[in-house]
């Protein structure tokens, strides 16, 4: 083993790469990719995100009573790359909501955008908010109140054909996808645990 003292996140990855998106007190919307992001109840269906508390959709957040999610596709890494601007180093005179207006539904939730052609979408109405623990990151529970799917990529029990590709990020500008999708038999011996 190779002891390693910094950047001790990075043993956890690659992460899924989702998008979130707020709207302000006045209603601006805003739109960036993240990785921390964690399903933590299948019923009712909630999610647990941080993001970098500087970041507006942070201050977003803290006002907000919901947020989107979208899981975008390998495709669109590029839009996402540009998103992440901090990291990207991607730079422009425009907004990135009006910049890239064509790739954003604004209509599918009254929370916040979400990615057009994404593999699905999620609108979460905020359940809590943990208290500090003198972290970086500010923590939204997220409780889903709708969902939609791409039926390009999923079948109604929202299993996967056609084998979507989300992608994961490993650390700065490095990324993966998905591979192909495969499945195990079920054990059969009731002998077993």
């Amino acid at each position: 083993m190779h002891p390693v003292t910094e950047k001790l996140h990075r043993i956890l990855t690659p992460r899924l790469v989702v998008t979130i998106g707020t709207k302000d007190p006045n209603g601006r919307a805003n739109i960036i990719p993240i990785n921390n992001i964690t399903s933590i109840s299948t019923d009712p269906g909630m999610v647990i995100i941080a993001v970098y508390k500087p970041w507006i959709t942070a201050q977003n957040l803290q006002r907000a009573t919901g947020f989107t999610i979208s899981v975008p596709q390998r495709d669109q890494l590029e839009l996402i790359w540009k998103l992440g601007q901090k990291f990207s180093g991607y730079a422009s005179t425009r907004d990135k909501i009006d910049e890239f207006r064509h790739h954003f539904d604004l209509d599918f939730s009254e929370h916040g955008p979400v990615l057009v052609g994404a593999q699905g979408w999620l609108e979460c109405e905020i359940a809590g908010r943990p208290d500090d623990a003198g972290a970086n990151h500010y923590l939204v529970i997220g409780r889903f109140t709708k969902a939609a799917i791409n039926p390009d990529l999923f079948n109604d029990q929202i299993s996967p054909i056609n084998h979507p590709k989300p992608f994961m990020q490993w650390d700065r500008n490095n990324f993966s996808e998905a591979s192909d999708v495969f499945s195990v038999d079920y054990y059969k011996d009731t002998k077993l645990g």
